[in-house]
């Protein structure tokens, strides 16, 4: 895939930093209109921190990594772009941006009020069985590829699943239970949806697709895709696995080179 399609609704692009508080990150398409999100991460060892904000989100709702859920980082959503302040765009380091826009409603964003109950039901009213979810609070997330009851936290260390938080993913709905990171009493919560088809072997109808699948302890060729990624993101979810247990391994062709790894 290209780095760039607004046909399908995504772009992935990188760019320095250059200090400023207030700066616009421009895109190939607006961003102004319609569910859209903003995925950005830190490449070159400058931080691990990882940053998303969807358009459901408050200014102050930016999520991600290694700092607690609320900051404002990604600060506005416009017509030629997103606007960052300097927690990403530090002078000189460089950061790689998934952008998603909604085409044809497959993106789906939304809010809801905790209320510490157990197996609460939110509906959101886009088919959501193919796709993954995430609650921006700790940036808690689950797969339609996960089994029985588990998410992951990303704010968390080491990289175990956790129970009791998101429990499933329906048809046009998903579960909850009363983790604190996903539906506390008096806190209120922000989801996102993206679609995967999840096989590998098919190409994407939207342009992504996750999956699970079992290390080796080796160097693992995951082949027959049916298309050439532009971003790969894997995330262990035993704890103590993999050489960096505690954090995401992600790569980008429009930005790294040779075999190298973030």
């Amino acid at each position: 895939m290209p780095c760039t399609d607004p046909s399908w609704g995504y772009q992935v692009l990188h760019y320095t930093g250059d200090g400023a508080a207030s700066r616009l990150i421009p895109t190939s398409f607006p961003l102004n209109t319609g569910t859209v999100a903003v995925w950005i991460f830190p490449y070159g060892g400058v931080t691990n921190d990882d940053h998303f904000r969807s358009s459901g989100m408050a200014t102050t709702q930016t999520n991600g990594s290694g700092f607690p859920p609320g900051f404002t980082i990604i600060t506005a959503f416009g017509a030629t772009g997103f606007t960052v302040n300097t927690a990403a765009n530090g002078l000189a380091a460089t950061y790689v941006a998934i952008v998603l826009r909604s085409k044809a409603s497959h993106l789906a964003d939304g809010t809801y009020a905790g209320n510490s109950t157990d197996l609460r039901t939110i509906t959101s009213g886009v088919p959501l069985a193919g796709g993954l979810l995430i609650v921006g609070r700790s940036f808690t997330y689950r797969s339609v590829r996960f089994s029985g009851d588990a998410s992951v936290v990303f704010l968390d260390d080491p990289a175990a699943a956790i129970t009791n938080a998101i429990q499933a993913i329906a048809a046009t709905s998903f579960e909850l239970g009363t983790d604190f990171n996903v539906n506390a009493s008096g806190l209120t919560y922000t989801y996102f949806y993206f679609p995967g088809d999840g096989n590998i072997g098919t190409p994407p109808t939207n342009g992504i697709t996750h999956f699970k699948i079992a290390g080796t302890g080796a160097n693992l060729a995951v082949t027959g895709l049916g298309f050439q990624p532009a971003f790969v993101l894997a995330r262990p979810l035993i704890a103590g696995s993999g050489p960096d247990p505690d954090h995401s391994i992600w790569r980008s062709a429009c930005s790294h080179t040779g075999t190298n790894s973030q």
